[in-house]
């Protein structure tokens, strides 16, 4: 979140494609310099949402895959920033997945570095 923007069809620039709504709009990819979007305090301030994560989170062996969840399901409670309603099935997903996804990764770096 706050690395990059969301075009739409008629050129409105907006933080994140759950985000499309007056508060969040950018510019207009037509009309307004895509460096300066990028740089607007508006896009920053979307950025930062993101960091503000519960201790739980933070502390989580799992951050680095789930990043907290979806910002989307944040902001209602931006107070409080309660756990994401998806955390404990991620965590039995990633707890499942993870010796799989490490193997496919390595897998696929083997490809990588055999095929230069």
């Amino acid at each position: 979140c706050g690395n990059y923007v969301v075009v739409e069809h008629n050129g409105n620039v907006y933080s994140c494609d759950f985000f499309v709504e007056p508060e969040w709009k950018l510019g207009n990819i037509m009309q307004d310099n895509l460096t300066n979007m990028l740089n607007s305090s508006k896009q920053r301030k979307f950025g930062r949402l993101k960091s503000m994560l519960p201790e739980e989170c933070r502390t989580c062996h799992w951050l680095h895959y789930c990043r907290g969840g979806c910002t989307k399901d944040q902001l209602h409670d931006t107070k409080s920033r309660k756990l994401n309603y998806l955390c404990n099935s991620y965590k039995m997903f990633f707890e499942h997945a993870n010796a799989r996804l490490k193997k496919m990764a390595d897998d696929a770096n083997t490809i990588i570095k055999n095929s230069s």
